[in-house]
């Protein structure tokens, strides 16, 4: 079966992990998944980009790297909302090498920092941005004073993984 006639199928969580299976760990079929993403058929993009998230949770980091940075570049892009919410959510659970930190925490940030991002998008941003504080500690500051200016008036989601993550800064920080 053809991935294209998979995807096509409902959009239900069925499908979503009929395609994560049929993908497995196979990098080309992982590579003809991230070409349907980056690719104009808007609709395919969006239903091929909510299964990233299903293939994260069997191991993405070896599938993803060779196309980290083009899928990080589609945060800086004009995306629908799902395609940015899934590479996000996707970014939390991936090691992201050293190359690509500075542009990650570029486009999370800016993420973060837009009030007209959708709550999920900018949470998951959030978090991407915590792990990176994981490993270069001296932005702890920095992502403690947005999530902090942010917090006041925010959707409870936004104020749940923000209180959580400036609790974990506040540990940092000490």
């Amino acid at each position: 079966m053809h991935l294209l006639t998979i995807l096509q199928k409902e959009r239900s969580k069925k499908t979503c992990i009929e395609v994560a299976d049929f993908i497995g760990n196979s990098p080309e079929r992982f590579a003809e998944l991230i070409e349907i993403i980056i690719g104009k058929d808007l609709d395919m993009a969006n239903r091929a980009a909510w299964v990233i998230p299903s293939i994260a949770d069997k191991n993405i980091d070896k599938l993803i790297q060779p196309y980290l940075k083009t899928v990080i570049e589609l945060l800086n892009k004009p995306v629908h909302d799902a395609i940015k919410r899934n590479v996000v959510r996707m970014l939390q659970f991936t090691t992201i090498p050293k190359k690509l930190q500075g542009i990650t925490l570029e486009y999370c940030f800016q993420l973060l920092n837009n009030p007209k991002e959708a709550v999920a998008i900018r949470v998951f941003a959030m978090t991407v941005l915590y792990n990176l504080t994981l490993q270069e500690p001296d932005l702890a500051h920095e992502l403690y004073d947005c999530i902090e200016m942010h917090l006041h008036g925010a959707l409870p989601g936004y104020k749940s993984r923000g209180g959580k993550i400036l609790k974990a800064l506040s540990k940092m920080k000490s």
